[in-house]
């Protein structure tokens, strides 16, 4: 009996071993040598529960990109600046780039996917003059917004009164920690 215990056992700890990354905890997410492998179109949702000091985000990415679109508009707004429209296409090419930062495991302005953000948005056929780009990663998104807004060089691109139109784009990691990336544009 206590063999046929230890097998089954272990059979589960090698299959757990070879289960996705996107179940990994937090702490073991960067451990791996292995891309972590997520569809464009998945994983875009956090945590169904928030734990009781708000650590988690909820809800699904599009809710979350048009939260922090408004937090974006909210401080332009106190600044008496000209809201910026939330561009569909530019933040689609958002949030390629911050699931490209969740999959490949890295925080950085140039992606070794797409290189920076005027060539993923040349390459994409995205037409602009001038490219800002903001990038973070938080337990939610005010405090992404706010660790940006904290920054001189962030908050230059958030109260740019040159641009015209912002992307936001949202992945979400198996903790339910955000990676927000602001693309703005004009």
């Amino acid at each position: 009996m206590k063999t046929n215990v230890r097998r089954i056992v272990l059979l589960l700890a090698c299959c757990l071993f070879l289960l996705p990354m996107s179940n990994a905890s937090a702490e073991g997410l960067f451990g791996y040598a292995q891309p972590l492998q997520i569809p464009l179109a998945g994983r875009m949702s956090a945590p169904q529960s928030q734990a009781a000091d708000g650590h988690y985000t909820i809800g699904s990415a599009s809710v979350q990109e048009k939260e922090a679109w408004k937090y974006i508009n909210n401080d332009r707004q106190k600044q008496e600046l000209f809201a910026l429209p939330l561009d569909e296409e530019l933040s689609g090419l958002a949030r390629m780039k911050s699931q490209d930062m969740l999959a490949n495991r890295y925080f950085a302005h140039t992606s070794p996917t797409f290189g920076s953000a005027a060539n993923m948005l040349k390459s994409n056929g995205y037409s602009f003059l001038a490219v800002g780009e903001n990038i973070a990663r938080y337990s939610s998104i005010a405090k992404a917004h706010a660790g940006l807004m904290s920054s001189a060089g962030h908050r230059k691109n958030i109260l740019g009164a040159n641009w015209t139109r912002v992307g936001v784009g949202v992945a979400v990691d198996a903790s339910g920690n955000v990676y927000v990336t602001q693309l703005f544009a004009r």
